[in-house]
């Protein structure tokens, strides 16, 4: 899992194609945002993908406040790829 993740940290191409995928299948409502319902099942879903411990409710709010740069209460492509790329590092700093 490690070499994967570093590949695609060094890989722009890779690393967008990945977030365009988890950010779609998020966009629920197809409006080019995610709401927090939806990142909640995201967050989920990259936790298991990754087997990481799944955060808790007030842990997914906490990482929502933290990433919604603009308050609007919802995710914008943007603010999930930099998610993302950070969430990508920590678990490579971590192992």
């Amino acid at each position: 899992m490690e070499e994967v993740i570093q590949n695609l940290l060094e890989n722009e191409e890779k690393f967008e194609i990945i977030a365009q995928s988890l950010f779609k299948d998020a966009d629920t409502g197809n409006k080019h945002v995610i709401k927090p319902k939806d990142f909640n099942k995201v967050i989920n879903e990259i936790s298991d993908d990754l087997n990481l411990e799944m955060p808790s409710e007030e842990e997914i709010k906490k990482i929502l406040d933290k990433i919604d740069l603009n308050k609007d209460g919802k995710i914008e492509y943007n603010e999930f790829k930099i998610f993302l790329r950070n969430l990508f590092k920590e678990i490579l700093d971590e192992c």
